[in-house]
């Protein structure tokens, strides 16, 4: 039998109904909003890979069998949706052989994954959406309610950002079109996974008020405890803060990349092709003008923005222990002899407070410097948007008033 549009018809309805009488309380992760989200992304990943269209169903056909098993045997589920997908199949009198290429590309989800065939690849890549999704932390906290629901297994915050951890860290997608799509967004929920830990061991737990009859070697350990704990939170605050400055400074350059690369685009093509027929249809003079000086105003203000910025502290007519000097910042200490600055480094490192400090007036002008590249990102994105929509109307303008 040739797997027909009906045949694809019939198993979408078919896993619809099946997922309907299941107890929707406790499967809260596999669902079939999340077959669904297979299934499409199974389809876009064939069609970005260029797969055959026999391969391209069969990998649509076992992806909406892929997760039923987890309904009825959450020790075997892979063994579990094979067969069912078999039953299914066999009765709609479909050929042995692509039966058992559907079984196989179940099957090969079974950790740990290793798909041999190229169909096999494609269905194992779009089980794994989930990892780069925009809500992939959500749809995490769903696997774990589901698995206190069904196997009463609970995990702590600490294990199951541990567990997300290891999982993404461990993970790989087996053809180029999922690497494509989803490696970057995958990088980002590991980061974010990684970044919660940091958090969540940052914090700084109260201890109880020691007993008077607590002898003093014990409550100078558990102070130098406290210290230990506050020096890592403190350590994990500024690491994590300045990482987000450097993530925020990257995308200001990203934004202001993507204003300039349209713009000029846009340009070129007004240049070389709207001007030569400007002489023809004298009318259309105002509204390019407005586009031109639109389009160049964007480009300067988004060129503006990604310009370096150096905040100028006189750093060379100050002393060496003025508390004002960003000691981290080249354009402080670059201002600075080699002996002066080892100087005020050695005396910065040896005083924890003066430390923190220099870190502190480090992330100051590290967002000085933020709000002054996003002030003129937002002025672009202005200038563009209303230049845009005025040089729109223009034309409409130019146009009804010409046609007269």
């Amino acid at each position: 039998m040739k797997l027909t549009t009906e045949l694809l018809r019939d198993t979408a309805i078919y896993i619809q109904d099946y997922y309907k009488a299941q107890d929707a309380a406790k499967y809260c992760f596999h669902t079939y909003n999340r077959t669904m989200n297979i299934v499409r992304n199974c389809d876009a990943l064939a069609v970005a890979l260029n797969a055959g269209k026999q391969e391209a169903k069969l990998a649509h056909l076992a992806c909406w069998f892929l997760e039923t098993g987890y309904c009825t045997n959450d020790a075997d589920p892979q063994q579990t949706s094979a067969a069912l997908a078999k039953a299914f199949f066999t009765a709609k009198a479909v050929d042995e052989e692509k039966i058992e290429v559907i079984e196989e590309c179940i099957l090969s989800t079974r950790e740990p994954r290793q798909p041999v065939s190229a169909t096999a690849q494609l269905v194992c890549d779009a089980a794994m959406y989930h990892l780069a999704d925009k809500e992939a932390m959500l749809l995490a906290n769903a696997l774990r309610a589901e698995h206190l629901a069904i196997a009463g297994k609970e995990y702590s915050d600490e294990e199951w950002i541990l567990e997300n951890i290891q999982t993404i860290s461990n993970h790989f997608y087996f053809t180029v079109a999922a690497r494509e799509a989803f490696q970057k967004r995958k990088e980002k929920t590991l980061s974010a996974y990684q970044n919660k830990l940091e958090l969540l061991r940052a914090i700084v737990t109260e201890p109880d008020n020691p007993s008077f009859h607590q002898a003093p070697a014990e409550r100078e350990t558990v102070l130098h405890e406290e210290e230990i704990k506050l020096e890592r939170g403190v350590e994990s605050f500024f690491r994590i803060t300045e990482r987000r400055h450097m993530e925020l400074s990257t995308k200001a350059h990203d934004k202001a990349s993507l204003l300039i690369s349209i713009n000029s685009i846009v340009l070129s093509i007004v240049l070389s092709v709207l001007i030569t027929k400007l002489e023809e249809n004298k009318f259309l003079l105002l509204p390019t003008l407005f586009l031109v000086i639109t389009c160049a105003t964007t480009i300067i203000l988004a060129i503006i923005s990604t310009r370096p910025r150096l905040i100028d502290n006189d750093s060379k007519n100050k002393p060496l222990d003025d508390h004002e000097m960003n000691i981290l910042f080249f354009g402080d200490f670059s201002k600075l002899s080699l002996n002066e600055y080892k100087k005020i480094m050695k005396t910065t490192y040896r005083d924890r407070n003066a430390l923190y400090d220099s870190l502190s007036k480090d992330i100051y002008y590290q967002g000085l410097i933020l709000v002054w590249k996003y002030k003129y990102i937002n002025i672009a994105y202005n200038f563009f948007m209303y230049g845009f929509i005025i040089t729109i109307l223009t034309f409409i303008g130019a146009y009804a008033i010409h046609s007269l």
